[in-house]
């Protein structure tokens, strides 16, 4: 190409030194490429060059050791300027031929799939750089003259300046490069107008900033924590919490993110993006501190997520789980008012046994009290009589104030156990009735590690702070207030002295708490992983076995345990700290005290008596208060338990008001209407599901893998509710009636059947409690369960072990059929209930199955389509989609997604569907029958194909459609509303009424893709023209037409059945062509 600028390099390795020119794209490399290394350490294809542009720029091709600039390993598209070298393997590369014109810095290459990370709104190349320069130590900040970008240069840089102190030892910041930073105009990228944000180079070497008076500009703390990040061997799996730990650093606020639908982080963008960034490491950082999370960084290329799990325990995407439900809680912040009034609503079942309570407390002060009146008369009377008398009389009444507070104190440390205890039962109760009624999505959230962390570990700790909080926190307060009294009436000045200063104690607890408290909620969910982790080995106990995995396991545990022992150390040092502060200020308040009133005593204000019973008396004030601050720990530690309760108690529970009426009795039909359903925000797993199912019906979902068929049941089951549609019971929301209700009408036989740690007959009699033993023997009768219960050790009576431990695969599928059938369900729902067992076990399981389901509405999910043969309809599943319906024999025929299936399992071929005959098809037309073979042609080749998807419909009057693929149902309107008249499949046509001229009344409804053959009226009437017989049986009334003088009775609309009966002959199937349009004959509106 002429014109092309010409770049000159210098290669120096083993063989010598060669000058090549670049004005393309060159690759070296050791094996392959336009320039071979003798070098062993290279790769094959090592470094490309591309000199097509007025800049050289180097690319290294994913080799093993590397390519370097100066001690900068480079990564793609590196701008060399004249003097750049290269080193690879123990070769160098120099470029010697200066660049054609002054440069300013290079632009960056078109975004790819390895673009360069971006924090504004397109991934479009910057315009050139530019000619003025600010530079610094830290960085060096470029601008065009005239632009805003020269007014913000020199603040910009002394910004960026700070930033890199900021971020000192941050990835290659401690190199002593100087980054370059280029502030430049808006520009429009060739798609959109780029506004703001930044792009940044790989390498990190370079950055561009758009500035504008309307667009501040990018923090440089974002900006060159990403700059420096790109050295970090695994800087792409960790690219957000590098962003994020620059604008940490910065101080960036992280805006109210709480109560806001949020996309995946990784999708997240602009100001979204930045809020949930910093917002994230800020999590990271409070849960295991800055240098775990610093830890994290230091990850090898391309495990980034392992290093996470390492310093973390769960991964990066668990992570971001449970950082979300924090922001839905609105985060774990509760006071210590909220545990005492979460404490009273508890408490309030014990009144009575509070009053008597509280009646001890203040006979146990009877000491307290007593105790500095005696000692003041003691020191101020009784000694200096010099009469013993005296002295014993007082001690006599110390003594029994003594004897009165150890009593009473005896029957309070009992009642308030008891209490106690008694609080902490209920809560315990509470949290598990509450998970009774938790949605499914709720347990998909929460291992199980962590509920019963949540119902044991976390309940023990509330019930200690609740123990100290009724018990001790309420007799410190009384005895406090009592002894503060005391003080007072012994000396007024003094006394304000101590209350004055006590509430310092105060300020430190409440300066302090939120620290506590975020590390015991810490230490809690610590503690629920390593619970999980137990667990989870437990469960899988033969697989750690059999593959060698116990090593690994070892340090998965061993992990977690670090990990609880770290927060659990700073839980205690913070609270150790708390302690320390406490005691120092009551140290320095006593001897405030001893100083002021000797002080008074020897100014004649005060009596040694008085001083010796109010030190004495003070003890009882300060005691309190540090034995108040000591509890308030207890109090802490409790709350991060007290959050995770409360995010259990306060969750939503299944939808179930109880204004709701039952769901009636399934009499007609069970309709999908239009179901849509979301996991989260990525996939759909249904969308736009549409199936009736009759009652009495034998109906099978089956589909790939992943496809959504499971989906359907747990919306059956209701435990998830769809997004979009309804199910309809004979035309009735489901919606509409009680949830109990309407799983009383269910029986369902699961993959893997629970069975309780009970006897056989307890385990059938869940289904239907109050069922008696015949009912319970007829129920196992039918499932055949009664055909093994001879050979257990005791018969009905035997105990069953954990999870039916003591039974087979094949009887425990059996007891849980019985279990579904003692309810004597409208309706049964398999869940590949024979999935599990072996092959003899499962022929027998469904030859059960199809015994027990003669007149019963039966929904299967199974992918073992040989069990599914003989069901009156089977729905195909594709993508969350209706891909096919029908019967076995009939989706065969097809040869569409259930006969790749079929010959999957079966290793049969897949049938090749034979093509519709156009023209016999048109020939049973009435008005075609007799038409010349030149007519019929013409009208074959004006037929246009288009396709329906599955729920959609097409209306009558704009020509004649034939079916070639899938099948639709013909709903006619009238007087009696919208009914469903009859199917259409392959080969039969719709709108031939209206191309005779009677008024369209019908529309067509796809029940599954549907693939039509459209005959537009235009081009009906186009081929009539050349056509005058045809045209004259257009026009022409039927030879069995009645008379014009016959009465009219208008027309009659007869619901037919969905499927042709069992035998049925039915038209081939048809191949799915290519699809093509004609401009002239446009295919009908197909409705949404």
């Amino acid at each position: 190409m002429s014109g092309r600028t010409s770049h000159e390099v210098v290669i120096v390795d083993a063989g010598g030194e060669r000058r090549i020119k670049v004005s393309g794209v060159l690759v070296i490399g050791r094996e392959s490429g336009d320039v071979l290394v003798a070098d062993g350490t290279i790769s094959g294809r090592h470094l490309q060059l591309d000199g097509s542009g007025p800049v050289l720029l180097a690319t290294d091709l994913g080799s093993s050791n590397g390519t370097f600039r100066g001690d900068e390993r480079i990564g793609s598209a590196v701008a060399l300027q004249p003097g750049d070298e290269l080193r690879f393997g123990s070769a160098t590369l120099r470029v010697v031929a200066p660049a054609p014109a002054p440069l300013p810095a290079p632009a960056l290459p078109q975004a790819d799939e390895t673009s360069p990370p971006q924090l504004g709104p397109s991934s479009g190349r910057p315009p050139q750089a530019t000619a003025g320069v600010v530079r610094t130590e830290a960085v060096e900040v470029r601008f065009a003259p005239g632009s805003h970008g020269e007014r913000i240069a020199t603040s910009y840089a002394a910004v960026a300046r700070r930033a890199r102190s900021t971020l000192a030892g941050f990835g290659s910041e401690p190199w002593g490069s100087v980054p370059i930073v280029h502030l430049i105009d808006p520009f429009h990228d060739g798609v959109e107008l780029v506004a703001g944000g930044a792009m940044i180079a790989d390498g990190g070497a370079e950055a561009w900033v758009v500035v504008s008076p309307e667009s501040p500009p990018e923090p440089p703390h974002r900006v060159l924590a990403l700059m420096f990040g790109a050295a970090f061997p695994a800087s792409a799996d960790l690219q957000l919490l590098i962003e994020g730990y620059g604008l940490h650093r910065a101080g960036a606020p992280e805006g109210d993110l709480s109560g806001r639908p949020l996309p995946p982080l990784e999708q997240a963008d602009g100001e979204e993006r930045a809020a949930m960034a910093v917002s994230f490491v800020r999590f990271l950082i409070a849960r295991e501190g800055i240098d775990a999370f610093m830890r994290v960084f230091a990850a090898p290329a391309g495990r980034g997520d392992e290093t996470v799990r390492e310093v973390y325990g769960p991964s990066l995407g668990q992570l971001e789980q449970v950082w979300r439900r924090k922001l839905a809680s609105g985060g774990s912040d509760v006071k210590t008012g909220e545990f005492l009034k979460l404490s009273l609503r508890y408490l309030r079942p014990y009144k009575l046994r509070q009053v008597e309570i509280f009646g001890y407390m203040l006979l146990s002060l009877a000491f307290v009290a007593a105790f500095p009146f005696v000692t003041k008369r003691l020191f101020d009377s009784a000694l200096p009589s010099g009469e013993f008398s005296q002295v014993l009389t007082l001690l006599l009444a110390l003594g029994a104030a003594f004897v009165v507070s150890l009593v009473a104190g005896v029957r309070q440390a009992y009642q308030t156990a008891w209490v106690s205890n008694a609080v902490t039962r209920d809560i315990r109760q509470a949290i598990f009735d509450r998970v009774q009624v938790m949605p499914e999505p709720w347990f998909a959230a929460h291992p199980q590690g962590d509920v019963l962390s949540r119902l044991f570990g976390d309940v023990r700790v509330v019930e200690s702070g609740l123990s100290q909080a009724i018990g001790q926190g309420v007799f410190q307060l009384v005895s406090l207030i009592t002894s503060a009294v005391i003080m007072l009436s012994l000396n007024l000045w003094l006394g304000l002295v101590v209350l004055v200063a006590a509430p310092l104690v105060g300020v430190v607890y409440r300066s302090m708490a939120n620290g506590a408290m975020v590390r015991s909620v810490a230490v809690q969910e610590q503690s629920s992983a390593l619970l999980s982790v137990a667990a989870e080995n437990y469960r899988a106990i033969p697989v750690v076995k059999m593959f060698g995995l116990a090593d690994r396991e070892r340090r998965r545990f061993a992990q977690q345990s670090d990990r609880l022992f770290r927060s659990t150390r700073r839980l205690t040092m913070w609270g150790g700290l708390f302690g320390l502060s406490v005691n120092l200020i009551v140290t320095i308040l006593r001897l405030g005290v001893l100083g002021f009133g000797s002080w008074l005593i020897l100014e004649g204000e005060f009596t040694t008596g008085g001083l010796v019973a109010f030190l004495s008396i003070m003890g009882e004030v300060l005691s309190p208060v540090t034995v108040l601050v000591s509890l308030s720990q207890d109090v802490q530690a409790s709350m991060g338990s007290l959050v995770r309760i409360n995010e259990v108690i306060d969750e939503a529970t299944e939808p179930e008001a109880p204004h709701l009426g039952p769901v009636p009795l399934i009499t007609r039909e069970l309709r999908l209407a239009a179901l849509g359903m979301s996991y989260d925000t990525e996939h759909r797993a249904l969308d736009d599901f549409d199936a009736t199912i009759p009652v009495g019906s034998r109906v099978a979902v089956v589909g790939p893998s992943g496809s959504g068929k499971s989906t359907v049941l747990r919306l059956l089951m209701r435990l998830y509710e769809p997004d979009e549609g309804a199910i309809l019971i004979d035309g009735v929301d489901l919606r509409s009636g009680s949830l109990r209700s309407w799983r009383e009408q269910l029986g369902v036989v699961f993959q893997d059947s629970f069975l309780f740690d009970a006897t056989l007959r307890e385990n059938i009699a869940l289904g239907r409690p109050g069922a008696t033993d015949a009912e319970i023997q007829a129920a196992a009768a039918a499932a055949e369960v009664d055909g093994f219960v001879a050979t257990l050790p005791r018969g009905w009576d035997t105990l069953v072990g954990e999870g039916g431990a003591n039974l087979s695969g094949g009887q425990r599928q059996r007891v849980a059929i019985a279990r579904a059938l003692l309810r004597n369900p409208r309706l049964l729902l398999l869940d590949e209930a024979t999935s599990a067992l072996d092959p003899a076990t499962e022929r027998q399981i469904n030859d059960t199955l199809r015994r027990i389901a003669v007149g019963r509405t039966v929904i299967a999910v199974t992918h073992r389509l040989a069990s599914i043969t003989d069901y009156d309809s089977i729905l195909v599943v594709v993508d969350g989609r209706l891909a096919e319906r029908g019967t076995h024999d009939q989706l065969i025929r097809r040869g569409g997604v259930y006969a790749r299936l079929w010959a999957e399992q079966t290793g049969q071929p897949v049938p090749q569907p034979e093509p519709i005959d156009l023209i016999a098809a048109l020939r049973r037309m009435p008005f075609f029958v007799e038409a010349p073979a030149t007519v019929i042609e013409r009208a074959v080749a004006a037929m246009v194909p288009f396709a329906v998807e599955a729920g959609r419909s097409v209306d009558e009057g704009d020509g004649i459609m034939l079916v070639t693929a899938g099948r639709a149902e013909v709903v006619t309107v009238s007087a009696m509303g919208a009914v469903a008249s009859g199917e259409l499949g392959p080969g039969d046509a719709f709108g031939v009424l209206a191309a005779l001229g009677a008024p369209p009344t019908a529309s067509l409804r796809a029940l599954e893709p549907l693939d039509l053959m459209h005959l537009s009226s235009e081009a009906l009437r186009v081929i009539a023209a050349t056509d005058p017989a045809l045209a004259d049986r257009l026009r022409a009334a039927p030879a069995d037409a009645p008379p014009r003088s016959a009465t009219r009775i208008g027309r009659a609309t007869l619901a037919r059945p969905k499927s042709p009966p069992r035998g049925a002959a039915l038209p081939p199937p048809s191949t799915r062509g290519p699809r093509r349009t004609m401009a002239m004959f446009a295919p009908p509106k197909v409705e949404q």
